[in-house]
């Protein structure tokens, strides 16, 4: 009886491509963390700002470990810059994400349909919602945190509102769906 190796052959293949080596993955995460720094900094100047600024301060210690031909320190060197980078970058990345995800529980809240007085309902949740993100996209656009402390304490509450936000649009999206 002949045995099919061609999925084991696949799975093989697929982790081989997965798995590059430390430095790589560190390569990447950094190509990451600049492209997220522009796209801060365009929807939010001041803490985007910070953050190309962290970027900018370690970006020397960045190259010297680029440089370097010892694999084991170049890798651990690129993880310590990245986790500089990440102390900031982690925390605007989830109040995006928690953006995106209020919008689509928006969406799908108008999507539901709704007798008179569940659509009540809907409306305030939904105006609820718009007005969270009115005054997310507010506060995240004038601050002008002074450095990453400020700015990821700053974006804590933030983040807090928006999980609050998240959190009752599901009580109504509950309230409206069960309501029939």
């Amino acid at each position: 009886m002949r045995r099919n190796t061609r999925p084991w052959l696949v799975l093989l293949m697929l982790a081989l491509l997965g798995c590059g080596t430390g430095s790589d993955k560190e390569l990447r995460y950094w190509e990451e963390h600049k492209e997220q720094a522009a796209s801060h900094a365009a929807r939010w100047p001041g803490f985007g700002g910070v953050l190309q600024g962290v970027i900018k301060r370690v970006e020397p210690t960045w190259l010297k470990a680029v440089a370097m031909t010892d694999k084991d320190a170049k890798t651990k060197q690129m993880k310590a810059v990245n986790k500089a980078v990440r102390r900031l970058a982690r925390p605007l990345n989830e109040v995006a994400h928690k953006i995106d995800s209020v919008k689509a529980a928006v969406r799908q809240l108008q999507a539901l349909d709704a007798d008179k007085e569940t659509a009540t309902v809907r409306t305030r949740g939904v105006k609820m919602a718009r007005k969270a993100l009115t005054e997310t996209d507010q506060v995240l656009s004038t601050a002008k945190p002074a450095n990453e402390i400020v700015a990821v304490a700053g974006l804590e509450p933030v983040i807090a509102r928006l999980i609050a936000t998240l959190a009752e649009l599901e009580r109504v999206h509950k309230e409206v769906l069960y309501a029939k």
